[in-house]
């Protein structure tokens, strides 16, 4: 059988079994709290053309041109299937909303339950582990892949402590590892170890101006590491910004984007292929600039969405790799393009059909691309 008509029998089979296993939404009182059970059930058919690159597209798993690749991998996947649990309880004071949600999204798609949200929210603030306050989805096109363009922002979630009044937020968040620690160094005399002293600070603006939606993000972050040889400390600030746009040209058309740079940023930008910064020789802490950005258009056609989108995500490495700290097959260029459809046929059923061109770059100059063609079906209650 084809890959062709392999992925369309697939196709057909999924929506038939995905109809026929609805479940209705639950939602109840529970004392002087209202409780709602949410959710999605999700099935990802997947077949890469070219070599496998896991549940959702990983960029950095794409073979060069220079490697014979083993290619044509199929896969299912229902990892990415969520389960939630959201509060509401009014009192003299105000609403107090508390959320705890998670999936099976583990590396290899097997579980176990992983925690996504966890977080109390009253009189504006907000505590405990959600999507970073650097960046929104506002200039994001809708995919199939689980992650999306790269060149984004707020594509993790981390603990903060975070405010927000009006369209302007501001918080202080998990700073080190989570958004990536600095890298090592060439002089085997210096033996770092990445710490963190102090959590990260953003802020965000979010408004809509004329019809558009619009979005502003910075953030600024120290970068130390201490010697386990000399027992001493060396750190550097590093800082990004992120803008987003949506707007409708016409009833059916929206054209949504987004810009993301800065130094020493690291994973605050969507699959930024560095490390944030680097030990050089002399043992100083140097920030890696980035640059990432996404552009896509959504327009309504027939009874559903047609959607384009690229994203595009690089880091200058030059400085790191002429200091040793990294070697020439670092990567530093990603990019996607992504066409699908989406409908709905009734209230809570999404079907998807999604084509993708991936594409890597290392600081050497060496390229390689990968194709994955994708259908989805979703349950949301």
């Amino acid at each position: 059988m084809s890959n062709k008509k392999f992925c369309r029998a697939a196709l057909v089979f999924a929506i038939s079994a995905l109809s026929a296993s609805q479940v209705p939404a639950v939602g109840f009182s529970a004392g002087d709290s209202k409780v709602n059970i949410y959710g999605f059930a999700k099935l990802n058919m997947i077949h890469d053309v070219d070599n496998r690159l896991g549940t959702y597209a990983t960029l950095g798993a794409i073979d060069l041109d220079s490697v014979d690749s083993v290619t044509g991998h199929t896969q299912f996947d229902a990892s990415h299937s969520r389960l939630g649990v959201r509060t509401d309880t009014e009192t003299k004071h105000g609403n107090v909303t508390s959320v705890i949600e998670g999936d099976f999204n583990t590396p290899g798609g097997a579980g176990p339950f992983r925690l996504r949200h966890a977080y109390l929210q009253f009189n504006g603030i907000m505590a405990g582990q959600n999507w970073t306050n650097f960046g929104t989805f506002v200039g994001n096109t809708p995919t199939l892949d689980h992650l999306g363009q790269p060149g984004q922002g707020a594509m993790l979630r981390q603990p903060q402590l975070r405010y927000t009044t009006g369209g302007l937020s501001v918080a202080l968040e998990q700073g080190g590892a989570w958004r990536g620690g600095v890298a090592g160094s060439a002089n085997v005399a210096i033996q770092p170890v990445a710490k963190e002293s102090l959590p990260d600070l953003t802020l965000r603006y979010q408004a809509v101006l004329s019809g558009a939606q619009i979005g502003a993000s910075a953030v600024v972050r120290q970068l130390e590491y201490f010697d386990q040889v000399t027992n001493e400390e060396e750190s550097a600030f590093g800082w990004g910004v992120n803008l987003e746009a949506s707007a409708p040209v016409t009833d059916i058309l929206t054209v949504r984007g987004s810009l993301t740079a800065g130094d020493g940023m690291g994973g605050y930008q969507y699959l930024n292929p560095a490390s944030p910064a680097y030990v050089d020789l002399s043992g100083d802490v140097e920030t890696i600039e980035s640059i990432g950005g996404t552009l896509g258009l959504s327009a309504k056609a027939g009874v559903g969405t047609l959607n384009l989108g690229y994203g595009l995500s690089t880091a200058d490495l030059d400085d790191a790799v002429r200091a040793g700290a990294l070697v020439g097959d670092a990567n530093d260029t990603f990019e996607s393009i992504y066409l699908n459809y989406m409908w709905s046929p009734v209230q809570g059923i999404r079907y998807g059909i999604e084509t993708g061109l991936h594409s890597r770059e290392t600081q050497a100059g060496e390229k390689g691309d990968a194709v994955r063609l994708q259908a989805q079906l979703m349950y949301s209650f």
